[in-house]
């Protein structure tokens, strides 16, 4: 990786030098162009000569020179800022501070297949420009988009490094199918998520919040669109100076600790402090003997630990004549919180543009990417369940316990608690599993990714306002996951070891044609397309055991026992349409429209169409506005509607699907195959239909700007398994039956609040909310599930209600410490069960007393974003915050019953009682609040740095992280276990804990 970075960067070099001759009756015009906020130089700034091909970019100090006549007029322009020209005039010396753009509304944002001014953009867009997020310390460019954008919920469900969030764009639109917004890379829609993109290679990131904007992608647009723009070498061609950026941090990561467990000492001071309540008159045995033990582990510190963060990446963009590039490669590392939890990631992404001539341009975009990430062998809360009295390992003192119990162990050995079942005649023995420590340093997970999108493109000038584009690309990747399970792991010393590896190979051809023309009051844009997607999936596994030694755990060191391969294909042939016309730059009018055939499928309905309309009134514009636009710079209302549909189901879900099988005939075993599921021609797409209403304002010369979105979004035919009668030889299959609804809002704000040649501060903030009501459940009234038998909570999906709701008994009260069998034993016992009420007051406890609890769909969620500038000083801060979601939490369980808190209870006493786990003592606040990024940064001197542009900067994430009063564990985000399932949403066990870091950083311009 890093030998072919330096080969990029020598060709790169190499192709820089070249500086074409000249031209004739053509003058060298200098100059430097600068920021007036604070005077620094604008790297990679664009200068063009008006009406011919000569450009060139500004280099670290903000300077630039290009060969213009006396008379050319210069274009400058640089994102963030107003494009401005200037009259050359017979000058050879020409300093031009560029005007910063104030107006989110002259923006250009990115929507499907092309651009629009954010002034135009009729649908719901939001949008986070790469500057944004390049100085957030976190390893992957979807952790950078948490709080910055409304209506898109980023949720870190896994702290564990290299962990991919959860992201949802307006809430739960499907049961059975995907319920990810699709991600789409420069333009091409990928199979996975954004773990591929590095940050600073990142121009910015547009999300289609609305069906309208969405349809254009068809059947993958229900939950939104994810569009990623990369840098470019520029939008202009002409030989330009190769500019260098550098960016990096280092720092520390540390978890943030809840200290749930006591110590042996304090556990034995609140027994002997407490020997009345608990029905006592002497110190158990017990607590004696773990006083005399003298050990005080505290298994959070064992498992937890600080990590190293490090990031280093190095870009170069310019270009010669006729063609621009950018480069770029980066390396992540990133040391988990958790004791065996590591990432590193390896980044290279090549941009290429070339214009051949006056008609025609090409380009090729290659982005590889390689990722390793080890994990905890055990989820959290099996790593934390040892008692604080059992030492980590055996001592001289410790040894003589494990021998009395039978157990031949040496100094250093792992102890476990059942070497502590006889300690000088006690048993302090809670279990015969082996110790946290075991299981942890004794099994290995690891996961290797490697991917690359590889992207080529022509575009033709037909005509001036027609052209065609066409584009071919694949992505393929390999994801490698190993496991290892060494003999001193588990009590039983099995080994055993799986290995998988899941492949994907796609291609894709789009051609679209373009019309684009203004002519008087009017601006049309005329788009129409056909795209082929073809996508194959394979998967190899194995596993075995009885390996000969721990040393080698390749699979052949083992016994195989099990093996399996197969493959899948999907195809997506798609055509599409948009037509955007403006007239007079206030009334404007979208219409869009795709056809997908899917071999997903039935064949009676493998085509769907998705067609969507929009309007936009810039009121602003009108004549009888004009007497408030100096009050109300900015007014516009929107409407959309638009269909939009969702595939992500499995690729044979509507075929019968044949697996190998043996027979026996006449005392021979025959091959055969037998039928493992049901056909169903008819299925088809899971649709969603969406309103939209929208108002854009302005204030104050456009610095105070806000956007309010309401809508209502309905999808049907949901995609269900559905049970279907035994007698058909199977229990259920897909089908398109069921319909529920969201509605919901977003709102943004951003304000220029200062804005002056000393000081600049810019806030900006959003909040969305959503319902969501279930309105036909494949024709019953409810279903109630349980994710997990062995502890049985319960969710209800109910008509008329939300999806999703947590379900069982209401806790009348806590049983009482005196009513435990051993109130004092295991440490931080606690009850396993609690007094239920009768709600239906029929004087027993039965299913009827069962009620909705709560839901883990927050009320809203927010984000609150700022950035101030004094002279050569930086500061930045995000925000984010959840409220009114719940969760439900099953770590008490593990760290307080330890499946011992057995009671006393009379016959009748005990049937007034239910499990805590099927009850609301489980349910807890998980709203949060978190200063997710604080940036603080110095950019030295020109003086000082001569040529180079050199910024120092600090950068903290989750410097302060609050919950709520009644949350017991370390990440209320954490809903990780079952979250595949919507209909379970919002389980923890286990989850990893949230972290805090701090890093120093170095950003370079050269």
């Amino acid at each position: 990786m890093k030998k072919l970075l330096q080969i990029l960067l020598l060709i790169t070099c190499f192709t820089v030098c070249y500086e074409p001759l000249n031209a004739q009756g053509t003058k060298t015009i200098s100059g430097v162009i600068t920021s007036p906020t604070d005077g620094l130089p604008l790297p990679g700034a664009a200068v063009v000569v008006k009406g011919s091909e000569a450009a060139t970019i500004t280099d670290a100090n903000g300077a630039f020179t290009i060969q213009a006549s006396p008379d050319a007029i210069l274009e400058v322009s640089f994102i963030g800022h107003k494009t401005q020209q200037v009259s050359v005039s017979g000058r050879t010396q020409i300093n031009i501070s560029l005007e910063e753009e104030t107006s989110v509304l002259e923006q250009v944002v990115v929507v499907g297949y092309g651009t629009q001014k954010k002034s135009h953009v009729t649908g719901s867009v939001s949008k986070a420009e790469g500057s944004e997020m390049a100085q957030i310390a976190v390893p992957r460019a979807d952790q950078a988009l948490v709080g910055k954008l409304a209506g898109v919920q980023v949720t870190n469900t896994s702290a564990e490094a290299g962990a991919a969030p959860t992201i949802q764009v307006r809430g739960l639109t499907s049961i059975s199918a995907s319920t990810s917004p699709l991600i789409v890379i420069d333009g091409y829609p990928i199979q996975g998520d954004l773990s591929t993109i590095d940050m600073n290679d990142v121009e910015s990131i547009e999300v289609l919040k609305d069906a309208a904007s969405a349809s254009i992608y068809g059947s993958r647009g229900a939950n939104g669109v994810i569009l990623v723009t990369t840098k470019s070498g520029g939008s202009s061609y002409g030989a330009k100076p190769a500019t260098f950026t550098f960016n990096s941090y280092v720092g520390v990561k540390t978890p943030i600790k809840q200290e749930i467990y006591p110590s042996s000492d304090e556990w034995s001071n609140y027994v002997r402090s407490n020997l009345s309540q608990m029905g006592l008159t002497t110190v158990p045995d017990e607590i004696v003997q773990m006083d005399n033990l003298g050990t005080n582990t505290d298994w959070e510190d064992v498992m937890m630990r600080n990590g190293l963060i490090q990031n280093y990446s190095l870009g170069v963009s310019g270009g010669t004549q006729g063609v621009n590039y950018y480069i770029g490669g980066s390396y992540i590392g990133d040391e988990g919180v958790l004791r065996t939890n590591d990432y590193d990631k390896y980044n290279l992404r090549v941009n290429i543009d070339s214009k051949l001539n006056d008609w025609v341009e090409v380009g090729v975009n290659i982005n590889p990417s390689m990722s390793k990430q080890q994990i905890l062998g055990v989820g959290l809360h099996d790593a934390l369940r040892s008692q604080p009295w059992l030492p980590e390992y055996h001592t001289s003192e410790t040894v003589q316990y494990a021998a009395a119990a039978g157990y031949d162990v040496q100094v250093g050995d792992i102890a476990h608690e059942r070497h502590f079942s006889d300690v000088n005649g006690v048993n302090l023995q809670l279990t015969s599993n082996n110790s946290s420590l075991a299981k942890v340093d004794g099994r290995t997970r690891t996961s290797q990714y490697f991917s690359n999108i590889a992207n080529a493109y022509a575009k033709v000038k037909l005509t001036k306002s027609l052209s065609f584009r066409t584009s071919f690309g694949t992505f393929n990747s390999s994801a490698q996951n190993e496991y290892f399970q060494e003999s001193w792991s588990i009590r039983t010393e099995a080994t055993e070891g799986t290995y998988s590896e899941d492949k994907i190979f796609d291609w894709l051809s789009e051609n679209t044609l373009t019309f684009d023309k203004s002519f008087g009051d009017h601006d049309l844009n005329v788009l129409g397309g056909f795209s082929a997607q073809k996508t194959t999936y394979s998967n190899t596994s194995l596993a075995a055991n009885s390996f000969l030694t721990d040393q080698i755990s390749t699979l052949n060191a083992g016994i195989i026992s099990s093996g399996s391969t197969f493959e899948e294909q999907s195809s997506l042939a798609s055509l599409f349409s948009r037509v955007n016309y403006s007239y007079k730059n206030k009334y404007m009018v979208s219409l869009s429209a795709r056809g997908d055939g899917s071999s997903k499928f039935g064949i009676n309905n493998q085509w769907g169409f998705f067609p969507s309309a929009s309007l936009g009134w810039r009121v602003s514009q009108e004549d009888f506005f004009k007497p408030l636009t100096n009050t109300i710079n900015e007014f516009k209302l929107r409407a959309t509607v638009g269909k939009t549909g969702n595939n992500g189901i499995p690729n044979y879900a509507a075929y019968g699907t044949l697996t190998p099988v043996n027979s026996i005939n006449n005392n021979t075993i025959e091959q055969g195959f037998a039928q493992t599921s049901t056909s169903n021609p008819d299925l088809s797409w899971e649709s969603t239909t969406e309103t939209n209403f929208g108002i854009d304002m302005a204030f104050m010369e456009n610095r105070l700007y806000f956007s309010f979105d309401y809508y209502i979004a309905e999808t049907d035919q949901l995609l269900l398994l559905v049970p279907i009668s035994a007698v058909t030889g199977f229990t259920e299959e897909y089908q398109n039956i069921g319909k529920m609804k969201n509605t919901g809002f977003d709102f943004e704000v951003n304000f220029v609040a200062i804005d002056n040649d000393k000081f600049t501060w810019r806030i900006g903030g959003n909040i969305s909310h959503y319902r969501n009501e279930l309105l036909d459940f494949a024709g019953v009234d409810q279903l109630i599930s349980t994710p997990d038998e062995k502890r049985p909570s319960q969710y209800i999906a109910q008509v008329g209600s939300p999806l999703v709701q947590f379900y069982g008994y209401e806790t009348a009260s806590q049983i009482s410490t005196s009513d435990l069998a051993t109130p004092y034993w295991p440490v931080n016992v606690g009850a396993d069960a609690v007094y239920v009420k009768d709600l239906n007051g029929d004087g027993v406890i039965t299913d009827e007393d069962r009620t909705v609890l709560g839901s883990p769909i927050p009320d809203f969620v927010w984000g609150i974003t700022t950035s101030m500038n004094y002279k050569a000083f930086d500061l930045s801060m995000v925000w984010q915050g959840s409220q009114g979601a719940e969760v439900f939490n099953i770590d008490p369980y593990y760290y307080e019953s330890q499946w011992k808190g057995a009671n006393t209870l009379t016959a009748d006493e005990q049937a007034k009682t239910r499990l805590k786990v099927e009850t609301d003592d489980m349910i807890q606040d998980a709203s949060f609040t978190a200063l997710r990024s604080l940036n603080i940064g110095y950019t030295l001197p020109k003086t000082w740095t001569k040529k180079a542009g050199v910024r120092v900067y600090f950068t903290g994430y989750n410097l302060l992280y609050f919950t709520a009063d009644d949350y017991t564990s370390y990440n209320p985000e954490g809903v990780n276990l079952f979250n595949d399932n919507p209909l379970t949403m919002g389980y923890q066990r286990g989850a990893a804990p949230q972290y805090r870091s701090y890093a120093l950083g170095l950003n370079l311009n050269f």
